[in-house]
């Protein structure tokens, strides 16, 4: 008894050291990434202080991995005490890729994560059906192309709760699989950001089609309005509903998006968006941020100057009556009443008749901030978060931090495609093989390829736009090139692709400029309809 009492004890030791271990890495990774929150500092920079990859415990986490790679595992979900509580309290101890994997494995039905256990582990496929058969029920939705943003709206509501994957096909086109059903969520992503729907900040617009969209080069952020109650915030409200439905959807059927939210947004999704301060605004809107920096230089030497002990209040008020910047300009100089920047949403009662002094500087801050982030913006990312939970828990998310949350939903951004990725992951078949000259002229031109252009043949081959995190190797299928049958000098005609299975039927060319052309002439043409080749 004496002997079991003492192991017990030791086991108890242990496992508080262990605890005690964890939490000071949890606070270290903490400060490492939100030391610009925490600091009061001109010189914002997002970069973590410490190299996220010195914080994974690569023995840990080949544990996880091999665990998420056995079938019987993902079947029985017979895992162990620490396995799913552990990457949640503390991802950072675990590789991005092994956290995207146990998502799958642990928060979706069984037959997802079978599915998506045979889709990046080939090899285990044959053993894992005939153990258990797989059985994902389609739902399959005929779309009217110029009414895909209304119809999107409808089919995610009725399937809001639906463990069914949506398979879609386009009224007038034989094209049915996977391929038009990624173009279905690339649509949705576009048909978000056109300007008329009023959900973003806007720092400009692109024409594109004769449809105006919002410009997102720094991300997209909510728009801020008045949170009375109203039919603008309303119909706000339902389209963000409908965009967390999307999001929730494409996670949980494995589909990319391709909609460039910033990672504020990400913040409001995980519900760290109360930590956001002035550092955060550059996220959004460089232009608000530059103008309110030049706001705080009076808030920091107004404290400065409270702060001296060595003189009078009296000396304290005629220095305070006498501020200015570096340009020699005083605060009143600036012309800024209690009025949101860009609208006339005052920020408090009566704002529109409260000019910007000394006296009230910190209050102006803190209200044009705290408007813009958080209260402007509630009641869309409440709804949006509604949303999202009708297809599946927040909680799940937990894995991962904001910054993270764009590769988990839309993939690898745009990144020259070296030689040796396209060498490796491209797969020649049916009469190609890795030596073929068409082969090689086909990795030379990808290789070439301009960011625009990337996109385009990635939507003409598998119907996204995007490539998954981990780009080529991690394309299910894999992107295969196989010969095309011609009638004639292979010259004279086009690629073309069944993007169900993503598939290149590429003619034996004479040139890399020849097959440069006419890849590039059948990528322009065959956008936005599935037909037979």
């Amino acid at each position: 008894a004496n002997t079991e009492y003492c192991s017990s004890q030791r086991k108890q030791w242990y496992q508080r050291r262990v605890r005690g271990v964890i939490q000071l890495l949890h606070i270290l990774h903490t400060i490492s990434h939100e030391w610009s929150l925490l600091l009061k500092t001109d010189d914002y920079n997002s970069n973590p202080i410490l190299n996220p990859d010195h914080l994974i415990n690569q023995q840990i986490a080949a544990k996880v991995e091999r665990q998420l790679q056995d079938p019987l595992v993902i079947m029985t979900s017979e895992y162990p005490k620490w396995f799913v509580p552990l990457p949640y309290y503390a991802p950072f101890l675990f590789p991005f890729h092994i956290r995207q994997q146990l998502l799958h494995a642990t928060s979706f039905d069984r037959d997802r994560a079978l599915q998506r256990l045979n889709d990046s582990h080939p090899e285990l496929a044959v053993s894992t059906e005939s153990r258990a058969g797989i059985r994902l029920d389609k739902d399959k939705r005929c779309i009217d192309r110029d009414t895909v943003f209304v119809q999107g709206a409808g089919i995610m509501t009725e399937l809001a709760g639906s463990r069914s994957l949506l398979e879609v096909y386009y009224v007038g086109e034989v094209g049915t699989g996977l391929g038009p059903t990624l173009e279905f969520y690339t649509l949705l992503s576009k048909a978000f950001q056109e300007k008329q729907y009023g959900m973003w900040r806007s720092n400009g617009t692109v024409t594109v089609d004769n449809k105006v969209y919002i410009d997102s080069s720094n991300g997209l952020y909510p728009r801020a309005i008045a949170q009375t109650d109203s039919t603008e915030l309303s119909e706000l409200c339902d389209r963000f509903l409908y965009l967390g439905r999307v999001i929730g959807k494409a996670l949980i059927d494995n589909r990319i998006l391709d909609i460039p939210l910033s990672e504020p947004f990400y913040r409001w999704l995980l519900g760290t968006h109360e930590k956001m301060g002035l550092a955060t605004v550059r996220d959004i809107d460089e232009v608000l941020h530059r103008s309110l920096k030049t706001v705080e230089v009076f808030a920091l030497k107004k404290e400065e100057i409270l702060q001296k002990e060595d003189i009078s209040e009296e000396e304290k008020t005629a220095m305070l009556a006498d501020v200015r910047d570096s340009d020699g300009t005083c605060i009143e100089d600036l012309c800024l009443d209690f009025v949101l920047p860009g609208t006339d949403i005052e920020l408090c009662p009566g704002g529109k008749n409260i000019q910007l002094s000394i006296e009230n500087v910190e209050e102006y801050l803190c209200g044009v901030v705290n408007y813009t982030l958080k209260e402007g913006v509630r009641k869309q990312m409440l709804a949006l978060r509604q949303g999202f939970v009708s297809v599946m828990p927040l909680s799940n998310l937990q894995l991962f931090y904001a910054n993270e949350l764009s590769q988990l939903l839309c993939g690898t951004g745009e990144a020259p495609w070296s030689l040796e990725e396209l060498r490796t992951t491209l797969q020649p078949d049916h009469g190609y093989t890795a030596n073929s000259t068409a082969v090689r002229y086909l990795i030379e031109v990808m290789g070439q390829f301009t960011g625009p252009q990337q996109r385009a043949f990635l939507k003409f081959v598998t119907g996204c736009p995007k490539l998954p995190v981990g780009g080529f190797k991690s394309l299910h299928p894999r992107l295969t090139v196989v010969k095309k049958g011609v009638d004639g000098p292979p010259d004279s005609y086009l690629p073309s692709v069944m993007t169900c299975v993503n598939y290149l039927k590429l003619p034996d060319y004479s040139s890399a400029d020849a097959l440069r052309e006419k890849l590039l002439l059948a990528v322009a043409e065959g956008q936005n309809s599935f037909h037979l080749s």
